[in-house]
């Protein structure tokens, strides 16, 4: 896991870096997984969506939900409107060799138009499966609105609550409103293929399961297997052990913000006193 932290996470250093992959499943498909595959392959930094916008500084999450709040629909956008989204993802994924997860897998249009020599490749899994694992994570979306006022003293996670609202707004619109049952689950995610096949040029969009190792990723990427286990992160928990120290950080500075404004309150009075 200190791969997942120390690389999906953090800024590349090689900017010059071109996609290559672009990652097109849907969150809780493996998609942190993959892109440790992708970064065991290519030997260059992966960008994992959700991981990096906690890691990395202001300017990533803020593009992010800028292109959330204003890049949909792609096919209405004026030119110089479909110039300046672009720009923005070149900016995102500069120094990257793949990207995944969400949002950048509702993008996959805009990518293809920035790196039309792109492979994209949807990481899949069993409907059930999946929709056992997505199910108590849109539970949670709502609830996590409320750490607005707790990340407001964190440089980045202070905007991580805009960035849910404009995943919510404008990308999975479709998962909170759900009635909750497997079928309508397993048609947004052949709703989601289907989108993938309408805007990917034929011969360029694959489906992978993490569950078959590297052999079949490998003939798709055209490069020879690793001598090496196929990484496999725990996407949720991972996630959630970051948020919890997020929020056990945020609380230590609440604490520090509260107590140097009261010893400056109490200083002051007892100046005002003496004066």
């Amino acid at each position: 896991m200190e791969l997942m932290s120390e690389s999906l996470g953090n800024e590349p250093a090689d900017l010059s870096c071109t996609l290559q992959v672009i990652g097109a499943g849907f969150p809780r498909t493996a998609t942190m997984s993959f892109a440790l595959a992708l970064q065991i392959l290519f030997k260059k930094p992966a960008l994992h969506c959700s991981s990096a916008v906690m890691g990395r500084e202001e300017k990533h999450i803020k593009d992010w939900i800028w292109l959330m709040e204003n890049s949909t629909p792609y096919s209405q956008l004026s030119e110089g409107d479909r110039l300046l989204v672009q720009k923005k993802l070149r900016g995102l994924c500069a120094g990257y060799v793949g990207i995944s997860d969400c949002p950048g897998c509702w993008f996959v249009e805009e990518l293809f138009d920035v790196y039309p020599d792109a492979i994209v490749i949807c990481t899949t899994r069993d409907p059930d499966q999946w929709w056992k694992s997505i199910d108590p994570l849109v539970k949670q979306v709502s609830p996590m609105k409320a750490l607005n006022l707790l990340f407001a003293p964190l440089p980045t996670l202070r905007f991580w609550v805009r960035w849910i609202k404009g995943l919510e707004k404008r990308r999975i619109r479709p998962l909170l409103v759900y009635d909750g049952s497997k079928e309508y689950s397993k048609r947004l995610l052949l709703d989601h293929n289907e989108y993938l096949k309408r805007v990917t040029p034929p011969g360029k969009l694959h489906f992978f399961d993490v569950k078959d190792g590297w052999e079949p990723l490998c003939k798709i990427l055209n490069m020879p297997v690793p001598d090496q286990p196929f990484p496999h992160a725990h996407d949720a928990e991972t996630i959630r052990k970051e948020i919890e120290g997020y929020v056990k950080l945020a609380i230590q500075r609440w604490f520090l913000i509260l107590g140097l404004g009261s010893f400056i309150a109490i200083t002051m009075l007892v100046l005002w006193k003496r004066s």
